[in-house]
Protein backbone atom coordinates (compact mmCIF):
# COMPACT_ATOMS: atom_id res chain seq x y z
CA UNK A 1 0.00 0.00 0.00
CA UNK A 2 1.44 3.46 -0.91
CA UNK A 3 2.63 5.36 1.86
CA UNK A 4 0.29 8.44 0.38
CA UNK A 5 -2.68 6.89 1.40
CA UNK A 6 -4.71 6.89 3.98
CA UNK A 7 -4.62 4.29 6.76
CA UNK A 8 -7.11 3.55 9.31
CA UNK A 9 -7.50 4.74 13.13
CA UNK A 10 -5.70 1.53 14.32
CA UNK A 11 -3.14 2.08 12.34
CA UNK A 12 -1.55 4.72 13.46
CA UNK A 13 0.84 5.59 16.00
CA UNK A 14 0.10 6.81 18.94
CA UNK A 15 2.08 10.25 18.23
CA UNK A 16 0.32 10.89 14.85
CA UNK A 17 -3.02 10.43 16.88
CA UNK A 18 -1.71 12.63 20.26
CA UNK A 19 -1.01 15.42 17.19
CA UNK A 20 -4.08 14.71 16.15
CA UNK A 21 -6.27 15.36 18.84
CA UNK A 22 -4.62 18.13 19.72
CA UNK A 23 -4.83 20.46 16.31
CA UNK A 24 -8.17 19.45 16.31
CA UNK A 25 -8.95 20.76 19.65
CA UNK A 26 -7.23 24.16 19.14
CA UNK A 27 -8.01 24.36 14.81
CA UNK A 28 -11.62 24.37 13.88
CA UNK A 29 -12.25 22.28 11.21
CA UNK A 30 -9.07 20.48 11.17
CA UNK A 31 -10.48 16.68 10.71
CA UNK A 32 -11.84 18.09 7.60
CA UNK A 33 -9.20 19.86 6.43
CA UNK A 34 -6.89 17.05 7.42
CA UNK A 35 -8.98 14.49 5.04
CA UNK A 36 -9.09 16.53 2.41
CA UNK A 37 -5.01 17.72 2.34
CA UNK A 38 -4.55 13.22 2.65
CA UNK A 39 -7.00 12.43 -0.20
CA UNK A 40 -6.60 15.10 -2.69
CA UNK A 41 -3.20 16.56 -2.17
CA UNK A 42 -1.30 13.70 -0.66
CA UNK A 43 -0.25 15.61 2.26
CA UNK A 44 0.22 14.71 5.57
CA UNK A 45 -0.78 17.71 7.94
CA UNK A 46 0.47 16.00 10.64
CA UNK A 47 4.47 16.08 9.81
CA UNK A 48 3.67 20.00 9.97
CA UNK A 49 2.63 19.79 13.84
CA UNK A 50 5.06 21.93 15.49
CA UNK A 51 4.59 24.72 12.78
CA UNK A 52 0.66 24.56 13.41
CA UNK A 53 1.31 24.01 16.87
CA UNK A 54 3.24 27.58 17.32
CA UNK A 55 0.64 29.37 14.68
CA UNK A 56 -1.75 28.25 16.87
CA UNK A 57 -0.24 29.68 20.16
CA UNK A 58 0.47 33.35 18.45
CA UNK A 59 -2.97 33.20 17.27
CA UNK A 60 -4.31 33.00 21.18
CA UNK A 61 -1.90 34.85 22.57
CA UNK A 62 -2.15 38.04 20.13
CA UNK A 63 -6.07 37.25 20.80
CA UNK A 64 -5.86 37.49 23.94
CA UNK A 65 -3.01 40.05 24.14
CA UNK A 66 -5.36 42.33 22.52
CA UNK A 67 -8.26 42.00 24.60
CA UNK A 68 -6.26 42.98 27.27
CA UNK A 69 -4.96 46.11 25.82
CA UNK A 70 -8.31 46.89 24.11
CA UNK A 71 -9.70 46.66 27.92
CA UNK A 72 -7.16 48.82 29.44
CA UNK A 73 -7.53 51.19 26.09
CA UNK A 74 -11.03 51.73 27.04
CA UNK A 75 -10.77 51.99 31.03
CA UNK A 76 -8.49 54.69 30.07
CA UNK A 77 -9.41 56.64 26.65
CA UNK A 78 -13.22 55.73 26.87
CA UNK A 79 -16.07 56.37 28.24
CA UNK A 80 -19.55 54.90 28.21
CA UNK A 81 -22.93 55.82 29.62
CA UNK A 82 -26.42 53.95 29.14
CA UNK A 83 -29.78 55.56 28.55
CA UNK A 84 -32.98 53.25 29.19
CA UNK A 85 -36.50 53.71 27.21
CA UNK A 86 -38.20 54.88 29.90
CA UNK A 87 -35.73 57.90 30.15
CA UNK A 88 -36.33 61.14 28.89
CA UNK A 89 -32.94 61.41 27.15
CA UNK A 90 -33.77 58.05 24.98
CA UNK A 91 -35.59 60.49 22.84
CA UNK A 92 -32.77 63.35 22.82
CA UNK A 93 -30.26 61.05 20.92
CA UNK A 94 -32.51 59.49 19.09
CA UNK A 95 -33.01 62.51 17.35
CA UNK A 96 -29.47 63.38 17.32
CA UNK A 97 -28.97 59.93 15.68
CA UNK A 98 -31.06 60.60 13.16
CA UNK A 99 -29.72 64.00 12.01
CA UNK A 100 -26.61 62.83 12.28
CA UNK A 101 -24.76 60.37 9.84
CA UNK A 102 -23.25 57.95 10.73
CA UNK A 103 -19.28 56.57 9.09
CA UNK A 104 -20.19 53.06 8.72
CA UNK A 105 -23.23 51.97 6.58
CA UNK A 106 -26.83 51.81 8.16
CA UNK A 107 -28.24 48.42 7.35
CA UNK A 108 -31.81 48.86 8.73
CA UNK A 109 -34.28 51.23 9.82
CA UNK A 110 -37.03 51.31 12.35
CA UNK A 111 -39.65 52.98 10.90
CA UNK A 112 -42.44 54.33 12.90
CA UNK A 113 -46.23 56.39 12.44
CA UNK A 114 -46.42 59.43 14.90
CA UNK A 115 -49.66 59.64 16.70
CA UNK A 116 -51.73 62.55 15.90
CA UNK A 117 -48.71 62.06 16.43
CA UNK A 118 -46.52 60.09 19.22
CA UNK A 119 -44.19 62.65 20.42
CA UNK A 120 -41.55 59.75 19.53
CA UNK A 121 -42.18 60.26 15.96
CA UNK A 122 -40.18 63.80 16.28
CA UNK A 123 -36.94 61.39 16.33
CA UNK A 124 -37.84 60.47 13.11
CA UNK A 125 -35.86 62.50 9.59
CA UNK A 126 -39.35 62.81 7.99
CA UNK A 127 -41.61 65.62 8.38
CA UNK A 128 -45.03 65.59 8.48
CA UNK A 129 -46.89 66.65 4.96
CA UNK A 130 -49.62 68.66 7.37
CA UNK A 131 -46.77 70.53 9.08
CA UNK A 132 -45.01 71.60 6.01
CA UNK A 133 -46.14 74.47 3.67
CA UNK A 134 -47.70 71.73 1.11
CA UNK A 135 -50.96 73.09 0.11
CA UNK A 136 -51.42 74.97 -2.82
CA UNK A 137 -53.65 77.73 -3.50
CA UNK A 138 -55.90 75.38 -5.29
CA UNK A 139 -56.09 72.44 -2.63
CA UNK A 140 -56.59 75.04 0.47
CA UNK A 141 -59.42 77.26 -1.71
CA UNK A 142 -61.36 73.93 -1.05
CA UNK A 143 -61.24 73.35 -5.02
CA UNK A 144 -60.48 69.88 -4.34
CA UNK A 145 -61.31 68.87 -0.93
CA UNK A 146 -60.74 65.03 -1.87
CA UNK A 147 -56.95 65.52 -1.85
CA UNK A 148 -57.25 68.34 0.56
CA UNK A 149 -58.29 65.45 3.12
CA UNK A 150 -56.14 62.89 2.32
CA UNK A 151 -53.15 65.08 2.72
CA UNK A 152 -54.55 66.12 5.87
CA UNK A 153 -54.53 62.40 6.95
CA UNK A 154 -51.08 61.49 6.08
CA UNK A 155 -49.23 60.25 8.46
CA UNK A 156 -45.43 61.28 9.34
CA UNK A 157 -42.96 58.37 8.95
CA UNK A 158 -40.08 58.25 10.51
CA UNK A 159 -36.64 56.13 10.05
CA UNK A 160 -34.50 55.83 13.07
CA UNK A 161 -31.51 53.30 12.80
CA UNK A 162 -31.98 49.58 13.43
CA UNK A 163 -30.29 47.98 16.42
CA UNK A 164 -26.65 47.45 15.80
CA UNK A 165 -23.36 49.87 16.29
CA UNK A 166 -22.83 52.64 14.74
CA UNK A 167 -19.83 55.48 14.70
CA UNK A 168 -19.89 58.71 14.01
CA UNK A 169 -17.69 61.53 14.32
CA UNK A 170 -18.19 64.36 16.59
CA UNK A 171 -16.84 67.51 17.77
CA UNK A 172 -13.27 66.11 16.88
CA UNK A 173 -13.69 62.79 18.59
CA UNK A 174 -14.97 59.81 17.17
CA UNK A 175 -18.57 58.71 19.04
CA UNK A 176 -19.93 54.94 19.42
CA UNK A 177 -23.25 54.48 19.77
CA UNK A 178 -25.18 50.80 19.72
CA UNK A 179 -28.92 50.41 20.49
CA UNK A 180 -29.18 47.16 21.97
CA UNK A 181 -32.28 45.23 21.96
CA UNK A 182 -33.63 43.26 24.57
CA UNK A 183 -36.58 40.90 25.97
CA UNK A 184 -38.13 41.95 29.18
CA UNK A 185 -40.90 40.07 30.40
CA UNK A 186 -43.49 41.94 32.97
CA UNK A 187 -45.54 40.27 35.18
CA UNK A 188 -48.96 41.80 36.96
CA UNK A 189 -50.16 40.50 39.76
CA UNK A 190 -54.09 40.34 39.89
CA UNK A 191 -56.01 40.21 43.44
CA UNK A 192 -57.31 37.19 44.10
CA UNK A 193 -56.77 36.03 40.31
CA UNK A 194 -52.97 35.16 40.00
CA UNK A 195 -50.42 36.93 37.80
CA UNK A 196 -50.02 37.52 33.98
CA UNK A 197 -46.56 37.37 32.30
CA UNK A 198 -45.59 39.38 29.15
CA UNK A 199 -42.83 39.94 26.68
CA UNK A 200 -41.95 43.07 25.24
CA UNK A 201 -38.78 44.28 23.50
CA UNK A 202 -36.72 47.30 24.60
CA UNK A 203 -33.64 48.92 23.19
CA UNK A 204 -31.08 50.14 25.02
CA UNK A 205 -28.99 53.07 24.16
CA UNK A 206 -24.87 52.74 24.98
CA UNK A 207 -22.94 55.75 24.14
CA UNK A 208 -19.05 55.62 24.06
CA UNK A 209 -16.89 58.42 23.54
CA UNK A 210 -12.75 58.13 22.71
CA UNK A 211 -10.98 61.05 25.49
CA UNK A 212 -13.20 63.82 26.34
CA UNK A 213 -14.23 62.07 29.40
CA UNK A 214 -17.80 62.66 31.32
CA UNK A 215 -17.57 66.54 30.23
CA UNK A 216 -17.64 65.31 26.55
CA UNK A 217 -21.22 63.37 27.55
CA UNK A 218 -22.55 66.31 29.71
CA UNK A 219 -21.75 68.61 26.51
CA UNK A 220 -23.06 66.09 23.82
CA UNK A 221 -26.56 65.38 26.04
CA UNK A 222 -27.14 68.89 26.11
CA UNK A 223 -26.85 69.67 22.77
CA UNK A 224 -28.91 66.59 21.64
CA UNK A 225 -31.24 67.67 24.31
CA UNK A 226 -31.41 71.71 22.80
CA UNK A 227 -31.82 70.44 19.62
CA UNK A 228 -34.78 68.14 20.80
CA UNK A 229 -36.33 71.03 22.50
CA UNK A 230 -36.01 73.18 19.73
CA UNK A 231 -37.97 70.87 17.26
CA UNK A 232 -40.93 70.21 19.02
CA UNK A 233 -41.56 73.56 20.92
CA UNK A 234 -43.66 74.05 18.03
CA UNK A 235 -45.97 71.76 18.83
CA UNK A 236 -47.74 71.32 22.60
CA UNK A 237 -47.76 67.82 23.75
CA UNK A 238 -50.69 66.31 26.14
CA UNK A 239 -50.21 63.38 27.93
CA UNK A 240 -52.68 61.56 29.59
CA UNK A 241 -52.68 58.90 32.74
CA UNK A 242 -52.53 55.27 32.69
CA UNK A 243 -53.39 52.76 34.99
CA UNK A 244 -52.42 49.15 34.98
CA UNK A 245 -54.91 46.67 35.39
CA UNK A 246 -54.48 45.84 39.05
CA UNK A 247 -53.98 49.28 39.91
CA UNK A 248 -51.14 49.34 41.68
CA UNK A 249 -48.96 51.78 39.48
CA UNK A 250 -49.65 54.64 36.84
CA UNK A 251 -48.20 56.48 33.75
CA UNK A 252 -48.21 59.05 31.53
CA UNK A 253 -48.17 58.52 27.48
CA UNK A 254 -48.36 61.22 25.00
CA UNK A 255 -52.10 61.30 23.23
CA UNK A 256 -51.64 64.24 20.93
CA UNK A 257 -49.18 66.90 19.85
CA UNK A 258 -51.05 69.97 18.79
CA UNK A 259 -49.59 73.73 17.84
CA UNK A 260 -49.80 75.97 20.32
CA UNK A 261 -52.91 78.13 20.61
CA UNK A 262 -52.13 81.94 20.32
CA UNK A 263 -52.82 83.60 23.59
CA UNK A 264 -54.72 86.49 21.56
CA UNK A 265 -57.53 83.91 20.13
CA UNK A 266 -58.13 83.20 24.36
CA UNK A 267 -61.83 85.19 25.14
CA UNK A 268 -61.17 86.48 28.35
CA UNK A 269 -60.39 89.59 29.93
CA UNK A 270 -57.43 91.19 29.01
CA UNK A 271 -56.63 92.07 33.02
CA UNK A 272 -57.51 88.58 34.31
CA UNK A 273 -55.40 87.36 31.34
CA UNK A 274 -52.20 89.45 32.19
CA UNK A 275 -52.75 88.61 36.01
CA UNK A 276 -52.37 85.07 35.16
CA UNK A 277 -49.74 85.01 32.87
CA UNK A 278 -47.84 87.01 34.82
CA UNK A 279 -48.36 84.77 37.63
CA UNK A 280 -47.14 81.71 35.78
CA UNK A 281 -44.37 83.83 34.65
CA UNK A 282 -42.80 84.67 38.21
CA UNK A 283 -43.52 81.11 39.35
CA UNK A 284 -41.23 79.69 36.37
CA UNK A 285 -38.34 82.30 37.02
CA UNK A 286 -35.40 80.24 38.21
CA UNK A 287 -35.04 82.41 41.50
CA UNK A 288 -38.27 81.91 42.68
CA UNK A 289 -37.48 78.30 43.52
CA UNK A 290 -34.83 79.00 45.51
CA UNK A 291 -37.27 81.72 46.83
CA UNK A 292 -39.48 78.78 47.79
CA UNK A 293 -36.73 76.60 48.98
CA UNK A 294 -35.02 79.07 51.20
CA UNK A 295 -38.39 79.38 53.30
CA UNK A 296 -38.96 76.28 53.29
CA UNK A 297 -42.20 76.36 51.14
CA UNK A 298 -43.41 73.62 48.67
CA UNK A 299 -42.61 74.96 45.38
CA UNK A 300 -45.91 74.23 43.77
CA UNK A 301 -48.60 76.36 42.20
CA UNK A 302 -52.47 76.58 41.78
CA UNK A 303 -55.25 77.62 40.20
CA UNK A 304 -58.86 77.71 39.96
CA UNK A 305 -60.63 78.57 36.85
CA UNK A 306 -64.67 78.47 37.25
CA UNK A 307 -67.80 79.50 35.53
CA UNK A 308 -70.55 78.97 32.98
CA UNK A 309 -69.79 76.17 30.54
CA UNK A 310 -67.99 77.35 27.18
CA UNK A 311 -66.50 80.30 28.89
CA UNK A 312 -63.12 79.34 27.38
CA UNK A 313 -61.56 78.14 30.92
CA UNK A 314 -59.86 74.74 28.84
CA UNK A 315 -58.48 76.79 26.51
CA UNK A 316 -56.60 78.87 28.73
CA UNK A 317 -54.89 76.31 30.01
CA UNK A 318 -54.04 74.92 26.48
CA UNK A 319 -52.72 78.33 25.41
CA UNK A 320 -50.80 78.66 28.42
CA UNK A 321 -49.25 75.54 27.71
CA UNK A 322 -48.21 76.68 24.54
CA UNK A 323 -47.45 80.20 25.61
CA UNK A 324 -44.87 79.01 28.07
CA UNK A 325 -43.81 75.86 25.97
CA UNK A 326 -45.04 73.40 28.63
CA UNK A 327 -46.54 69.67 28.27
CA UNK A 328 -49.54 69.65 29.56
CA UNK A 329 -50.75 66.84 31.24
CA UNK A 330 -54.51 65.94 31.56
CA UNK A 331 -55.49 64.28 34.72
CA UNK A 332 -58.42 61.58 34.53
CA UNK A 333 -59.53 60.51 38.31
CA UNK A 334 -62.97 58.82 36.70
CA UNK A 335 -60.79 55.37 35.53
CA UNK A 336 -61.72 52.28 37.20
CA UNK A 337 -58.76 50.72 38.16
CA UNK A 338 -57.01 53.95 39.52
CA UNK A 339 -56.34 53.65 43.31
CA UNK A 340 -54.98 56.33 45.99
CA UNK A 341 -51.24 54.42 45.23
CA UNK A 342 -51.53 54.62 41.57
CA UNK A 343 -52.81 58.41 41.84
CA UNK A 344 -49.46 59.41 43.63
CA UNK A 345 -47.28 57.10 41.51
CA UNK A 346 -48.82 59.26 38.61
CA UNK A 347 -47.98 62.55 40.24
CA UNK A 348 -44.56 61.50 41.19
CA UNK A 349 -43.84 60.49 37.87
CA UNK A 350 -44.50 64.08 36.33
CA UNK A 351 -41.56 66.68 35.21
CA UNK A 352 -40.13 69.75 37.42
CA UNK A 353 -42.02 72.23 34.94
CA UNK A 354 -45.38 71.15 33.77
CA UNK A 355 -49.23 72.07 33.47
CA UNK A 356 -51.62 69.31 35.35
CA UNK A 357 -55.11 69.65 33.90
CA UNK A 358 -57.98 68.30 35.97
CA UNK A 359 -60.92 69.56 34.03
CA UNK A 360 -64.91 69.47 35.70
CA UNK A 361 -63.52 68.60 39.02
CA UNK A 362 -66.77 69.04 40.45
CA UNK A 363 -68.01 65.77 38.15
CA UNK A 364 -65.38 63.67 40.31
CA UNK A 365 -67.27 62.24 43.86
CA UNK A 366 -64.04 62.23 45.78
CA UNK A 367 -63.42 66.37 45.16
CA UNK A 368 -66.90 67.11 46.48
CA UNK A 369 -68.05 68.59 49.84
CA UNK A 370 -67.84 65.58 52.52
CA UNK A 371 -70.46 67.32 54.44
CA UNK A 372 -72.67 66.88 51.79
CA UNK A 373 -72.13 63.73 50.54
CA UNK A 374 -71.45 60.72 52.46
CA UNK A 375 -69.21 58.77 51.09
CA UNK A 376 -71.13 56.00 49.38
CA UNK A 377 -73.09 57.82 47.85
CA UNK A 378 -69.68 59.98 46.54
CA UNK A 379 -70.17 59.56 42.50
CA UNK A 380 -70.56 61.45 39.56
CA UNK A 381 -72.35 64.17 39.76
CA UNK A 382 -75.15 65.82 36.83
CA UNK A 383 -74.00 67.86 34.27
CA UNK A 384 -76.18 70.39 33.24
CA UNK A 385 -79.02 68.48 34.56
CA UNK A 386 -77.40 65.17 32.44
CA UNK A 387 -76.50 62.38 33.80
CA UNK A 388 -72.80 61.12 32.92
CA UNK A 389 -73.63 58.31 30.68
CA UNK A 390 -71.52 55.71 32.84
CA UNK A 391 -74.58 55.75 35.02
CA UNK A 392 -77.29 56.18 32.35
CA UNK A 393 -80.56 54.21 33.38
CA UNK A 394 -79.35 53.24 36.44
CA UNK A 395 -81.24 54.53 40.39
CA UNK A 396 -78.90 56.07 42.63
CA UNK A 397 -79.43 53.59 45.26
CA UNK A 398 -77.14 51.16 42.98
CA UNK A 399 -74.40 53.10 41.66
CA UNK A 400 -70.81 52.27 42.71
CA UNK A 401 -68.34 54.60 43.27
CA UNK A 402 -66.96 56.01 40.05
CA UNK A 403 -63.44 54.62 41.36
CA UNK A 404 -61.44 53.91 44.28
CA UNK A 405 -59.66 57.50 44.72
CA UNK A 406 -60.35 58.65 48.11
CA UNK A 407 -60.37 62.40 49.00
CA UNK A 408 -57.75 61.79 51.25
CA UNK A 409 -55.80 60.25 48.18
CA UNK A 410 -56.35 62.84 46.15
CA UNK A 411 -55.01 65.72 48.86
CA UNK A 412 -51.84 63.91 49.50
CA UNK A 413 -51.12 63.42 45.56
CA UNK A 414 -51.39 66.73 45.10
CA UNK A 415 -49.20 68.49 48.27
CA UNK A 416 -48.75 65.74 50.42
CA UNK A 417 -45.55 64.96 51.97
CA UNK A 418 -43.73 62.67 49.43
CA UNK A 419 -45.99 64.97 46.36
CA UNK A 420 -43.40 66.44 43.99
CA UNK A 421 -42.55 70.03 42.97
CA UNK A 422 -43.07 72.27 39.83
CA UNK A 423 -45.86 71.71 38.37
CA UNK A 424 -48.12 73.88 38.27
CA UNK A 425 -51.72 72.40 38.56
CA UNK A 426 -55.10 73.84 36.79
CA UNK A 427 -58.64 72.82 38.26
CA UNK A 428 -61.83 73.86 35.84
CA UNK A 429 -65.10 73.69 37.40
CA UNK A 430 -68.70 74.88 36.45
CA UNK A 431 -69.59 74.70 40.26
CA UNK A 432 -67.13 75.87 42.92
CA UNK A 433 -69.60 75.66 45.52
CA UNK A 434 -69.57 71.91 45.14
CA UNK A 435 -66.04 71.50 46.01
CA UNK A 436 -64.79 70.36 49.17
CA UNK A 437 -63.29 73.24 51.13
CA UNK A 438 -60.14 71.19 51.91
CA UNK A 439 -59.19 70.45 48.12
CA UNK A 440 -59.65 74.77 47.24
CA UNK A 441 -58.16 76.10 50.40
CA UNK A 442 -54.96 78.38 50.71
CA UNK A 443 -51.65 76.72 49.41
CA UNK A 444 -53.91 74.21 47.19
CA UNK A 445 -55.21 76.89 45.18
CA UNK A 446 -53.32 79.97 44.87
CA UNK A 447 -55.29 82.01 42.41
CA UNK A 448 -59.29 82.00 41.51
CA UNK A 449 -60.47 83.13 38.16
CA UNK A 450 -64.07 83.72 37.84
CA UNK A 451 -65.65 83.66 34.46
CA UNK A 452 -68.74 84.90 32.76
CA UNK A 453 -70.58 85.19 29.76
CA UNK A 454 -68.50 87.61 27.10
CA UNK A 455 -68.56 91.39 27.42
CA UNK A 456 -68.87 93.55 24.81
CA UNK A 457 -64.49 94.28 24.44
CA UNK A 458 -64.44 90.10 24.69
CA UNK A 459 -66.65 90.19 21.56
CA UNK A 460 -64.65 92.35 19.37
CA UNK A 461 -61.25 90.44 20.34
CA UNK A 462 -63.31 87.34 19.69
CA UNK A 463 -64.65 88.41 15.96
CA UNK A 464 -60.96 90.15 14.99
CA UNK A 465 -59.48 86.84 15.97
CA UNK A 466 -61.82 85.19 13.82
CA UNK A 467 -61.80 87.34 10.58
CA UNK A 468 -57.90 88.80 11.12
CA UNK A 469 -55.65 88.16 8.19
CA UNK A 470 -53.09 86.15 10.56
CA UNK A 471 -52.97 83.64 8.32
CA UNK A 472 -52.67 85.49 5.16
CA UNK A 473 -55.99 84.07 3.66
CA UNK A 474 -56.96 85.53 0.68
CA UNK A 475 -61.19 86.35 1.52
CA UNK A 476 -60.20 88.09 5.07
CA UNK A 477 -60.70 91.67 5.11
CA UNK A 478 -58.11 94.43 6.08
CA UNK A 479 -57.39 95.06 9.96
CA UNK A 480 -59.01 98.47 9.43
CA UNK A 481 -62.24 96.76 8.13
CA UNK A 482 -62.56 94.20 10.66
CA UNK A 483 -61.93 96.23 13.41
CA UNK A 484 -65.38 98.24 12.03
CA UNK A 485 -67.59 94.46 11.67
CA UNK A 486 -66.69 93.99 15.21
CA UNK A 487 -67.94 96.95 16.65
CA UNK A 488 -71.51 96.60 14.65
CA UNK A 489 -71.42 92.73 15.60
CA UNK A 490 -70.79 93.65 19.16
CA UNK A 491 -73.43 95.86 19.44
CA UNK A 492 -75.84 93.69 18.17
CA UNK A 493 -75.00 90.96 20.62
CA UNK A 494 -76.09 91.31 24.13
CA UNK A 495 -73.14 91.95 26.62
CA UNK A 496 -72.91 88.54 29.08
CA UNK A 497 -75.47 86.88 27.25
CA UNK A 498 -73.47 84.59 25.24
CA UNK A 499 -70.99 82.11 26.13
CA UNK A 500 -67.19 82.24 24.19
CA UNK A 501 -67.94 79.16 22.54
CA UNK A 502 -71.71 80.51 21.10
CA UNK A 503 -70.72 83.14 19.73
CA UNK A 504 -67.53 81.29 17.83
CA UNK A 505 -69.79 78.38 16.39
CA UNK A 506 -71.84 81.07 14.96
CA UNK A 507 -69.11 83.30 13.54
CA UNK A 508 -67.73 79.69 12.22
CA UNK A 509 -70.71 79.47 10.50
CA UNK A 510 -69.89 82.41 8.45
CA UNK A 511 -65.66 82.68 8.57
CA UNK A 512 -65.38 83.65 5.37
CA UNK A 513 -68.10 86.35 4.94
CA UNK A 514 -67.61 88.80 7.97
CA UNK A 515 -70.71 90.75 6.30
CA UNK A 516 -72.77 87.66 6.35
CA UNK A 517 -72.13 87.41 10.18
CA UNK A 518 -73.46 90.63 11.00
CA UNK A 519 -76.45 90.45 8.60
CA UNK A 520 -77.41 86.87 9.98
CA UNK A 521 -76.88 88.14 13.63
CA UNK A 522 -80.68 88.81 14.48
CA UNK A 523 -82.05 85.57 13.15
CA UNK A 524 -79.12 83.51 15.06
CA UNK A 525 -80.07 85.83 18.22
CA UNK A 526 -83.78 84.77 17.79
CA UNK A 527 -83.37 81.02 16.96
CA UNK A 528 -80.66 81.00 20.33
CA UNK A 529 -83.65 82.66 22.31
CA UNK A 530 -86.09 80.63 21.07
CA UNK A 531 -83.62 77.46 22.15
CA UNK A 532 -84.02 78.61 25.56
CA UNK A 533 -87.38 78.45 25.87
CA UNK A 534 -87.26 82.40 26.22
CA UNK A 535 -85.04 82.02 29.63
CA UNK A 536 -82.34 84.48 29.79
CA UNK A 537 -79.06 82.43 30.55
CA UNK A 538 -77.99 83.08 34.26
CA UNK A 539 -74.42 83.02 36.03
CA UNK A 540 -73.93 79.47 37.53
CA UNK A 541 -73.71 79.00 41.25
CA UNK A 542 -75.40 82.82 41.34
CA UNK A 543 -77.68 85.42 40.13
CA UNK A 544 -75.79 88.33 40.85
CA UNK A 545 -72.49 86.52 40.13
CA UNK A 546 -69.58 89.58 40.04
CA UNK A 547 -67.98 90.20 37.19
CA UNK A 548 -64.62 88.91 36.11
CA UNK A 549 -62.57 91.60 36.04
CA UNK A 550 -62.83 91.97 39.62
CA UNK A 551 -63.36 88.36 40.83
CA UNK A 552 -59.30 87.05 40.47
CA UNK A 553 -58.69 86.35 43.93
CA UNK A 554 -55.57 85.33 45.66
CA UNK A 555 -55.05 82.16 47.76
CA UNK A 556 -55.85 84.77 50.78
CA UNK A 557 -59.55 85.37 50.43
CA UNK A 558 -60.06 81.75 48.60
CA UNK A 559 -61.37 80.30 51.66
CA UNK A 560 -63.61 83.31 52.09
CA UNK A 561 -65.06 82.93 49.00
CA UNK A 562 -65.42 79.07 49.59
Amino acid sequence: MPSFLPTSQALLPQSKKLHEAILSRYIPGYTLMSHFATHHLRLDLTKYFSHLTLAVFVYYFTKHLAAILRRIFSFLCTTTVEITPDDEGYKFYLFWMAHHKPLNKVAGYVVTTDFEDDEDGDVGVSESPADADTYDDEISDFDDWRKTIALIRTQRISFTPHPGTYLYWYKGRPVKIQRIRQKVEKVEKHHGKGATSTTTTSDTLRITTFGGGLSFHKKMSYEAQMAYRNHVSKYTVIYENVVNRNGTAGYWVPCMRRTPRAMSTVVLDEDLKSTFLEDIKEYLHPKTQQWYNSRGIPYRRGYLLHGPPGTGKTSLCFAAAGYFSLPLYQLNLTMKEMTDSSLAFIFRSLPSHCIVLMEDVDCVGVAQERAKTPRSRRVPQHQDGVPMPRHHGDSSSSREPANHVTLSGLLNAIDGVAAGEGRILIMTTNHPKKLDEALTRNGRVDLTIAYTYTKTPEIINLFKSIYSEADGGRDAAGDSAVDVYARQFADLVPSEEFSGAEIQGYLLRHKKCPQSAIRGVGKWLEETEAMRGGRRKIPTDSPTQPSASTDVRSAADAEEFS
